[in-house]
């Protein structure tokens, strides 16, 4: 209840701050939509702007609802309790939606817009966007709901009464929005740790880079008259919303980024449109990951009350322990500056190792406790990096010529370094002398298990094991498995989605790990024995979870969210 309270009372002040740029004058009245506790996101509005779908899981799993612009009462129009339906998009004529699942490898459907008649027309992809004459629907194939890394979406498109889905583009592309006139699609892509946008010929010949710098850029929306692609941006300092004039026919842009929209407390992202370009529905986020401790003891399999190590806004997702326990490494992906971050585990202390612009991802104590290992893009392409934890000794582990390694991590013994490169998905075991090369190097074979990709993240204590997450070819995480060095073989534990790291125990054979339903859970690695030891906790961030030395806490970031919709209008 005082996070509701604290959130809605941060929402107020935000409102009082948005800022509309003088020289434009004509977006100026904003209206909040939904208020419910909880989430509610990807707004698609109407043509004639008289209503709008949008995604919310206020009763567990992700339900489309529509609900009349001013209206208090919210209809459901895909709300399977065994699915996760979302990404609504209404067609040019406001008679259908069209929409995805947001499981595996997703799904595109079509409903009726007051729910009727479902129909799926693939069994894969997200992000749904009609043509403008509504015979056609685009899409990709990999699912974010925040700009973070991806695996490499492509981009297909489906004729809206069915038959088979062709792909229009090999290349990096989310989160799709066909152009008013039908000759362009936008989309944002990732390269080298930079997101940005783009647009693509609908024949998918001539790709066209519209913005390339190093702010953040996301969820791009077309104007209705073509003139402008609004799109989400930290480029301001914090994610607002923004536009670009575009050359609809050429794909290119005309200008530099207009600032449209902002707040400090809140992220803007999403935009959607009425048909006649007078208003715009957006999501206002407040996003905050909170670290926790929870005690357990390894013997009984019991865990006590959970606390926040730490109170307060922001992102601070524990990743590692120090070897004697009095030290927490933490992440803040997703933040406007991505460092390198000590926490007590007490919380009486924070120390900042990295302090810029370069993205500083998932730390992990080396075996000794001096040092830490991470990723960064901080020279170019991400690759392996380590600090001493005094904030000395900054070196890269990897060579520049090796782009794109992830998860770098020090077995027990110090002797190999593990990563792992996303497209394709393989895992890598380096030797010193540092930096390392991969042409010294084979990947890891047998990564392949029946739900998708084993990429392995985490050395067992003993270093006989590693673990990871299972990705689908979406990038969805759809379970966690191991691989046994000695072997080569590598299997399935758990088939909990949305878990991205399960931490070892002192023994070498459980790993724990928090469910996004908030689960604590404990599986036996060996015999695939599965326990939810306490329930009730806040769902994790996806890269999050680490154990003392002793096995008695286990530590991880805890997700808390508010979101709502609002409508922006011209006056």
């Amino acid at each position: 209840i005082a996070l509701i309270v604290a959130l809605a009372t941060s929402a107020g002040f935000w409102y009082g701050r948005i800022q509309v740029p003088e020289d434009s004058g004509s977006w100026s009245d904003f209206t909040q939509l939904t208020d419910a506790a909880g989430e509610e996101t990807a707004p698609s509005l109407a043509p004639d702007g008289a209503s709008f779908a949008y995604a919310s899981r206020r009763h567990g799993s992700w339900d489309i609802y529509v609900q009349r612009v001013g209206g208090q009462r919210a209809i459901p129009v895909a709300a399977s309790p065994e699915r996760h339906e979302c990404w609504p998009a209404f067609s040019p004529d406001g008679q259908r939606i069209a929409f995805s699942e947001s499981d595996d490898d997703g799904g595109i459907f079509v409903v009726g817009a007051t729910g009727e008649s479902v129909k799926r027309l693939t069994d894969f992809g997200f992000n749904p966007t009609w043509s403008p004459t509504g015979d056609r629907i685009a899409f990709a194939t990999e699912e974010l709901w925040h700009p973070s890394a991806n695996l490499g979406s492509t981009l297909w498109v489906v004729d809206a009464r069915g038959g088979a889905p062709t792909k229009l583009y090999d290349g990096d592309a989310m989160q799709p929005s066909w152009s008013p006139s039908g000759a362009r699609i936008a989309f944002w892509q990732s390269v080298d740790g930079q997101r940005d946008l783009a647009t693509i010929q609908v024949d998918g010949r001539v790709a066209t880079q519209l913005l390339h710098d190093a702010p953040l850029d996301w969820s791009p929306t077309w104007s209705p008259d073509g003139k402008h692609v609004y799109f989400s941006s930290d480029r301001g300092g914090s994610m607002g919303l923004w536009r670009l004039a575009v050359d609809e026919q050429k794909g290119q842009a005309l200008g530099v980024p207009e600032h449209i929209a902002g707040s400090a407390d809140a992220t803007i992202a999403l935009a959607s449109f009425s048909k006649d370009g007078r208003s715009l529905l957006f999501r206002s986020e407040i996003l905050s990951i909170i670290p926790v401790a929870v005690p357990f003891d390894p013997a009984t399999e019991r865990a006590g009350q959970p606390r926040d190590i730490v109170h307060g806004s922001g992102t601070l997702s524990p990743t590692s322990v120090s070897p004697d326990g009095q030290w927490l490494a933490v992440g803040n992906a997703g933040a406007p500056q991505e460092d390198i971050i000590l926490l007590r585990a007490d919380g009486s202390e924070l120390r900042r190792l990295t302090d810029d612009a370069a993205r500083d991802r998932i730390p992990r104590f080396t075996p000794d406790g001096t040092a830490l290992t991470f990723y960064s893009n901080r020279e170019g392409p991400y690759r392996a990096w380590s600090i001493a934890t005094d904030g000395s000794g900054l070196r890269p582990l990897t060579t520049k010529s090796d782009a794109g390694l992830f998860y770098p991590v020090l077995a027990p013994s110090a002797s190999m370094l593990l990563v792992s490169t996303l497209r394709p998905l393989q895992a890598f075991l380096l030797r010193p002398p540092w930096p390392a090369t991969l042409s010294n190097s084979k990947p890891l074979s047998g990564l392949t298990l029946k739900r998708g990709e084993l990429q392995p993240n985490l050395w067992s204590p003993d270093g006989r094991w590693l673990s990871g997450a299972i990705k689908a070819s979406s990038g969805a995480f759809v379970g966690f498995g191991v691989y046994e060095l000695a072997t080569g073989e590598a299997r399935t534990v758990s088939e909990d989605d949305g878990v991205g790291t399960a931490s070892w125990l002192p023994d070498s054979r459980r790993l724990i790990y928090v469910t996004r339903k908030g689960e604590l859970v404990v599986v036996d690695a060996m015999s695939g024995a599965r326990r939810v030891v306490r329930t009730g906790l806040a769902p994790p961030d996806l890269d999050t979870g680490a154990v003392a030395p002793d096995g008695r806490t286990f530590y991880y970031g805890a997700y808390r969210v508010e979101s709502n919709i609002w409508r922006l209008q011209r006056r």
